[in-house]
């Protein structure tokens, strides 16, 4: 599902940039919006997981290039 979500919403557009987007507090998007809060939650948790995958190849292969 992770890379499905990444195809997806992977480009790059001026309408992505921090200054572009809204900012709401946590508490009212769960008060107003809960199912779009879950989705979000489910793409953060996909996208630290994806990350620390990333460090972790890339520790890898620092380490191995070092012996």
């Amino acid at each position: 599902m992770w890379v499905s979500t990444m195809q997806c919403l992977n480009y790059t557009n001026h309408t992505v940039m921090p200054e572009a987007l809204e900012k709401w507090p946590v508490k009212v998007l769960a008060k107003m919006l809960p199912r779009n809060l879950e989705i979000i939650e489910i793409i953060d948790e996909g996208w630290q997981k994806w990350l620390k995958e990333q460090v972790r190849m890339l520790w890898c292969a620092l380490v191995h290039n070092v012996h």
